[in-house]
């Protein structure tokens, strides 16, 4: 690609100019590092391990490459297990909120007997699932 060795070398001088650090361009540690530092000055660094701690896609993904990580040798089984238990409570706080709204709607369109009964047991089953979670201990 035109441009990409210039656009990297500019990357480099910008890092240098915050750390006062040369990078060099043939040094793939300094690449790196340079690219952590620009990231940091973006206030951009974190933003991935944010993403797969708050969305169900990102948490998934997450486990998925913790998986990956652990089948090749390069991460650990608890790194996996802590991965999937993100991704658990994603999903669990979605079903959750998604049952609220789903019951509500549903709820809105019955009698009115039919609506307090639902309005009991909406809350009742989001503790049945909270429970259930601690009582697996895992999760």
């Amino acid at each position: 690609m035109v441009g990409t060795q210039e656009e990297m070398q500019r990357l480099l001088n910008d890092a240098q100019k915050i750390t006062g650090i040369k990078y060099d361009i043939n040094n793939l540690t300094d690449i790196y590092q340079a690219i952590h530092v620009i990231q940091g000055e973006l206030n951009i660094t974190g933003t991935t391990a944010e993403e797969a701690e708050t969305t169900i896609t990102g948490s998934v993904s997450s486990m998925k490459n913790a998986w990956d990580n652990f089948l090749n040798g390069s991460g650990t089984f608890e790194q996996f297990i802590d991965a999937a238990k993100i991704a658990f409570d994603n999903v669990s706080d979605a079903v959750g909120e998604l049952l609220t709204r789903v019951s509500e709607e549903i709820a809105s369109v019955l009698p009115e007997e039919f609506n307090t009964a639902v309005k009991i047991i909406t809350p009742i089953l989001i503790s049945l699932g909270s429970a259930l979670r601690c009582y697996m201990g895992i999760f």
